[in-house]
């Protein structure tokens, strides 16, 4: 959430092509503490971001192994 948030800010505020994945992790980490730092907001927030982690997590798709695809590439 943190990582997703910091690229999104990063892709809407600034007008450069080339951005740092250490910049949008900062940049998501500083606006969710914030967020968890207002008086009477925090436990919505909290439980706003435990609800989407454990969402993204039981829903997101993986791989169990390595399969070769018809080209011979990995991915």
């Amino acid at each position: 959430m943190y990582a997703a948030t910091g690229r999104w800010l990063l892709r809407k505020y600034v007008p450069v092509g080339k951005h740092s994945e250490a910049v949008a992790l900062l940049l998501g980490t500083t606006v969710w503490v914030l967020l968890t730092s207002l008086p009477y907001v925090w436990p919505f927030i909290v439980v706003f971001l435990v609800v989407i982690s454990l969402g993204l997590a039981l829903t997101a798709r993986y791989r169990v192994g390595w399969h070769r695809s018809q080209s011979g590439s990995v991915f």
